[in-house]
């Protein structure tokens, strides 16, 4: 019997909670689609906004299994989060709780 290794350059089902975070972004058009390209060396999410032509921002997994969450603006691209875990990579969206003493109107 074969087995064929896994790349760990693949998002895994544990990598679903991206899901979480985009699901409802796209249900409220602050994003318009989401998109995953596989190459051999990485696996990447791309999310658009209407009328964009390329990702607004990307996360990919590489060949070590590392996450990065990427921004591109018109001209470069930006690296925003980086973990060994997807939701270490996506930290910058997760929700944050209220900080007492602030009214939020």
């Amino acid at each position: 019997m074969s087995v064929v290794p896994f790349s760990a350059a693949r998002f895994t089902p544990a990598d679903l909670e991206f899901n979480r975070i985009s699901l409802p972004r796209c249900a409220h058009g602050l994003w318009s689609a989401v998109s995953r390209q596989t190459t051999r060396d990485s696996d990447r999410l791309g999310v658009y906004i209407a009328g964009g032509q390329r990702p607004l921002f990307t996360v990919e997994r590489d060949r070590s299994g590392s996450y990065s969450l990427f921004y591109h603006d018109s001209a470069e691209s930006h690296r925003i989060g980086f973990g060994r875990t997807v939701a270490d990579c996506l930290a910058i969206w997760q929700e944050r709780p209220a900080r007492e003493g602030h009214a939020t109107n």
